[in-house]
């Protein structure tokens, strides 16, 4: 009986290989996300294409990981084929050197080669690895090399490449509290928003927004879901985002509901803050915050000096402020966009989860146009880049 093997070794400095490459075979390695939060894995990807005219029979990987870093196999697969018939073997630590040790992934097929998983002329053999860190820090994967057989004429071309690629890998958290105020479901009288959504069951388990964040359950005096940014400038990029929940007090809670802050992976710094809601105007914090220290706070409803820009928030009561409803397309604007998207959804009369509900009370009505209203009619815009 004949065996494909492809070894993949993952191993700690110390052990570097020296290879060059004809070019046929083309190797690739990329990361996910390179900021995680300590617990979280990075998803290493490595691909094989094989642009040679001959089945390739062996493949072997090699990538320096830093200890402190656990890796395992996610998912492999040869084109549209899964591959599951695989072994995996990871040595002791300071068996092969003083601060190396080797993870090897084994995938083996029964019978003839011929017959069995080859990665034929034209496919990619494609690898993920989960990459985790449980402790905050900073490793480098700086080298990657790699080898492999082709199954030519005489079964003894052999290909290889090196590579030095450096790429750093952050586990890290930073906690942020923070206090927002939505106009929709605030009510003046009982100082906090409402929560019909949630008594109604209309809360869904999953955020609406880019990240996906689902849960098992919506917590009590929850409002609705939010989106947080860190941006290390006005207009940049954001370096870490997500869902969270917003309790009807304002505070922004993690998922049980009760925790005051949330966790975000960025590395310790200043970040200015974005908030964001499915209909309202998104409001950005006045300046950087510092999370040299691991932890920062903005409060939106206390003040408008907490606002990025002139004018990007509205006033709900004496000494009260918080965001401006009506932006139902999230285009920055408040405008007839959005009065049309209302329109078309209240003659249907649609009720529960719905981003033409304004003032987030289960019903698309009228009250809903008045919040709309209001701002349309002055051309309101965020004031955030």
């Amino acid at each position: 009986m004949k065996k494909l093997l492809f070894v993949i070794v993952l191993s700690f400095p110390g052990l570097v290989f020296s290879y060059s490459s004809d070019g046929r075979i083309v190797v690739t390695r990329s990361f996910d996300e390179t900021v995680r939060l300590p617990g979280d894995p990075v998803r290493l990807t490595v691909e094989v294409a094989n642009s040679t005219p001959d089945n390739l029979r062996g493949f072997y990987f090699s990538e320096s990981v830093p200890e402190g870093l656990r890796i395992e196999v996610e998912s492999v697969r040869i084109g549209e084929t899964d591959i599951t018939d695989y072994l995996t073997e990871t040595d002791v630590p300071g068996t092969v050197h003083a601060d190396l040790s080797t993870f090897r992934c084994i995938l083996e097929t029964p019978a003839s080669f011929s017959e069995n998983n080859p990665i034929q002329p034209g496919q990619t053999l494609r690898i993920v690895f989960a990459i985790t860190g449980d402790d905050p820090g900073e490793y480098e994967l700086s080298e990657y090399s790699w080898a492999c057989m082709l199954e030519d004429a005489d079964e003894e071309a052999f290909g290889y490449g090196e590579s030095s690629d450096a790429q750093t890998l952050i586990f890290t958290s930073l906690a942020f509290t923070g206090r927002i105020f939505l106009q929709g479901p605030y009510s003046a009288g009982m100082g906090e928003m409402t929560t019909h959504l949630n008594g109604g069951g209309h809360l869904p388990l999953t955020s609406p927004y880019a990240d996906g964040r689902t849960v098992s359950s919506v917590p009590a005096g929850v409002t609705d879901w939010v989106f947080v940014q860190f941006r290390g400038t006005p207009e940049g990029a954001a370096a870490a985002s997500r869902s969270a929940f917003l309790h009807r007090d304002g505070r922004i809670v993690a998922d049980d509901g009760t925790t005051h802050s949330i966790v975000l992976a960025a590395p310790e710094g200043d970040y200015y803050v974005v908030v964001q809601h499915r209909n309202h105007l998104a409001v950005m914090s006045a300046s950087p915050v510092d999370f040299s220290g691991g932890n920062g706070s903005v409060d939106f409803t206390a003040a408008p000096e907490a606002y990025y820009g002139s004018g990007g928030f509205t006033v709900l009561g004496t000494g009260v402020y918080g965001l401006r409803g009506g932006d139902i397309n999230q285009d920055g604007v408040v405008s007839s966009a959005d009065y049309n998207l209302w329109i078309d959804s209240a003659r249907l009369g649609e009720s529960g989860y719905r981003v033409t509900d304004i003032n987030t009370d289960g019903q698309v009505t009228t009250s809903d146009y008045s919040v709309w209203y209001n701002y349309a009619r002055v051309g309101a815009e965020s004031t955030v880049p």
